[in-house]
């Protein structure tokens, strides 16, 4: 069968089926770039949130921080003033405490020691010297000066008065007699009982340099 032969031009297909396929590449690439861009604004963007709620977040844990700090203090201040106006009082330094019947007791106490020891009697024994100087009051003249304290300062230096006049009074019966030791034993409680009001006097007035120092604190 013979073959027949056809004169219309076939060049042109190809043409335009390779710009149909250019042109829908090229449109594909754009849409891929386009996306890419979006994508990449959509996380330049996320991280600048997460950046910014990050600080937010950490400037608020540091103000959270700086308040735990801050009623740390107030709370670490309100103690020291508890314990402060506890131990000497709210005015340490300008009260003036209340120690009438202790210091008559004391004086009391002294005055008759002092009596026995300056009336020996008419026929000493060899003892007596050495009694009288054993039985001489050391530490009167320090306690039995006025409280300017409250509180606990002020309860212990009345017991240390108290305590004081009772160790003249049995210095008293020990020098009548001529109990040496028990002299020296009384000698020695003395000397403690002058050493802890010396000590509370210390306490006393370091607290009244700085009495409002805590509450200054709180204020602040």
């Amino acid at each position: 069968m013979a073959k027949i032969a056809s004169n219309r031009p076939q060049r042109g297909i190809v043409t335009i089926v390779q710009l149909v396929t250019v042109t829908f590449l090229s449109l594909l690439i754009l849409l891929m770039f386009n996306v890419v861009s979006v994508v990449k604004s959509k996380i330049h963007t996320q991280n600048a949130a997460d950046a910014s709620a990050r600080a937010a977040a950490t400037m608020m844990a540091r103000g959270m921080n700086a308040l735990s700090t801050t009623n740390h203090l107030i709370g670490e201040a309100t103690a020291m003033l508890a314990v402060h106006e506890a131990i000497a009082g709210p005015h340490p330094g300008r009260t003036l405490g209340d120690t009438s019947g202790e210091n008559r007791r004391l004086q009391r106490a002294y005055v008759d020691l002092w009596r026995t020891i300056r009336n020996p009697p008419k026929d000493p024994p060899g003892k007596w010297k050495v009694a009288a100087a054993l039985a001489v009051p050391f530490a009167y003249h320090k306690v039995r000066r006025i409280v300017l304290a409250e509180a606990t300062v002020l309860d212990a230096k009345k017991v240390l008065k108290s305590e004081l006049a009772q160790v003249y009074r049995d210095k008293r019966h020990a020098l009548r007699r001529l109990d040496c030791p028990a002299l020296i034993r009384l000698n020695k409680y003395e000397a403690e009982i002058l050493a802890e009001y010396n000590i509370l006097t210390g306490v006393r007035e370091r607290a009244s340099r700085e009495p409002y120092r805590a509450n200054r604190q709180i204020k602040r």
